[in-house]
């Protein structure tokens, strides 16, 4: 199935008002975090701008795109068991919504590109530190993990790490380098 490519005359402003009202939502929560954990807490107001990258640095994609693809994939579990669990499944498809305009385009950059394995293995490291952060700062991010319970966590970090290794499946024929 062909899939035209978006132009980056519309991703930039896309991306660059995804990011800018991230950070504005999230100003308050950002200024607590420890600017050690800012790359793998701070997934909305980061992930657009990251992402930018990869639509003019093709060679990037298999390390910037790997973690936001595997995290929508993880934020579509996170926000249907959190929204059912609290009954607010509006907010929950409203926060689904808004992961998802960057995470498609992880999905499509990852898909288009040439694979690269050693690009993929620390996306797949950052994909799964991402998680462990996470999960051992209780911590914020568009993963409010500590909504979940332990054995939730563990089941997210496992599917965020599995999912993220393998996306090369999503290639057509064999993986090149």
């Amino acid at each position: 199935m062909h899939i035209p490519k978006p132009s980056f005359a519309t991703i930039l402003p896309l991306n660059l008002a995804l990011s800018l009202a991230a950070f504005w939502y999230d100003w308050t929560a950002l200024q607590t975090l420890p600017p050690w954990a800012i790359p793998f807490i701070a997934i909305c107001p980061l992930y657009p701008l990251i992402l930018l990258i990869s639509w003019k640095k093709p060679t990037t994609t298999w390390l910037l795109a790997t973690p936001v693809a595997a995290l929508g994939l993880v934020a579509l579990i996170f926000y249907s068991v959190t929204g059912y669990r609290d009954h607010s499944l509006g907010w929950a498809l409203a926060q689904l919504l808004w992961v998802w305009l960057y995470a498609w385009q992880a999905w499509y950059l990852l898909r288009r590109h040439s694979y690269r394995p050693g690009l993929h293995l620390a996306g797949c490291l950052w994909t799964t530190a991402t998680l462990f952060v996470l999960m051992i700062t209780d911590s914020y991010g568009y993963l409010a993990i500590n909504l979940l319970k332990p054995d939730e966590q563990i089941g997210l970090l496992i599917l965020g790490t599995t999912t993220a290794c393998l996306l090369p499946l999503l290639k057509r024929g064999t993986p090149r380098s």
